[in-house]
């Protein structure tokens, strides 16, 4: 837990390796592991990794009705949140600083992001647990980042498209008059 506390993902997602090898009912080692893994890899490996995440979040949250203490539900449950929102403004940035470079891995990181969004935010109200009012909030303003992000790409892709029309245009121009 200090590895992934002090951001050394890598190795964190080892050491969750080896407790999910050695005790494969660890509910807790095979989500941080999940969430250890989306911070190591290449941009293009972020759709798989929401696909990863969003099935061990799925996985976690169901586990965690069988905890009977219900303040070490809604502990483990604002945990798991936390870490789905800090994935989804990490991925939203990655979307947004790849749109001008490689507009389908941005367009591609962002689908990935909501879908993985949609998927966590509903497992989320359908989990039968009493969730507090600071995680309600936590879940509301993760979906409100990722819609600002989902606009902001699409204003990006336009003008894009408007800088490309308007070079072909001069270049159309330019060749005309010759």
């Amino acid at each position: 837990m200090n590895e992934m506390e002090n951001e050394q993902y890598e190795e964190a997602a080892k050491h969750f390796d080896m407790v999910v090898i050695e005790n494969g009912n660890d509910d807790d080692a095979f989500f941080f592991r999940a969430y250890c893994k989306c911070h190591v890899g290449k941009l293009g490996d972020i759709p798989n990794q929401t696909v990863q995440f969003t099935n061990a979040f799925c996985k976690y949250v169901d586990s965690l009705n069988n905890i009977f203490d219900e303040e070490e539900k809604k502990t483990k449950l604002k945990v798991a949140v936390e870490k789905y929102s800090e994935l989804t403004s990490y991925y939203s940035a990655n979307a947004k600083r790849t749109m001008f470079s490689a507009p389908s891995v941005g367009y591609s990181i962002n689908s990935a992001t909501k879908t993985m969004t949609d998927a966590c935010n509903n497992k989320i109200r359908s989990c039968g647990i009493n969730i507090s009012n600071d995680v309600l909030e936590k879940v509301n303003t993760t979906t409100k980042e990722n819609n600002n992000s989902k606009r902001a790409l699409f204003i990006l892709i336009g003008i894009g498209v408007a800088i490309f029309v308007i070079y072909e245009i001069i270049t159309w121009i330019q060749i005309s008059s010759i």
